[in-house]
């Protein structure tokens, strides 16, 4: 490792957290419970009124970026504190994912009578590649802080 880059071992645990957060585009985030009656998905590209996906763009954008940097020879001394930065907003985000919500849905059967009901939506298997995306950023950031203090230092 040349003075002024970054472990390999934080250079792929970076590119693997960006991976998995775009691994969240086709793999829902959030989804209905499998007994309902209609499914309900939510990705990373499924932009609603009522679905906080843009935090989730946002996030994965800010660790495509960090890992992208990460590979950059001599990478940036402040690069694992903006690591840790985006580990928050990743937190935030699986945090914000985990909150059960719902849908109130309606509408008529084929006699005329009303229908309706709710939907909840949980965690789907989206949402784990989001907390192991977390984690691997967590270790990408952490390993180089550990080795900065465990480095002898200079007189």
């Amino acid at each position: 490792m040349s003075s002024g880059s970054l472990p390999l071992i934080s250079r792929f645990a970076a590119l693997l957290a960006a991976l998995g957060c775009w691994a969240t585009a086709w793999v829902p985030i959030s989804s209905t419970r499998p007994d309902a009656p209609f499914t309900i998905e939510y990705g990373l590209f499924d932009h609603q009124i009522d679905n906080p996906m843009a935090i989730v763009l946002a996030a994965t954008w800010l660790v495509t970026l960090l890992a992208g940097l990460a590979w950059l020879p001599g990478a940036p001394r402040w690069w694992p504190f903006v690591a840790l930065a985006a580990v928050a907003v990743q937190i935030a985000t699986a945090i914000l994912h985990a909150l059960p919500t719902g849908v109130f849905w309606d509408g008529m059967d084929e006699f005329g009578n009303p229908t309706g009901g709710y939907e909840e939506i949980l965690p789907a298997t989206g949402w784990w590649l989001l907390v192991l995306a977390t984690a691997l950023m967590l270790l990408a950031a952490l390993v180089p802080l550990v080795r900065r203090r465990r480095a002898p230092r200079g007189r």
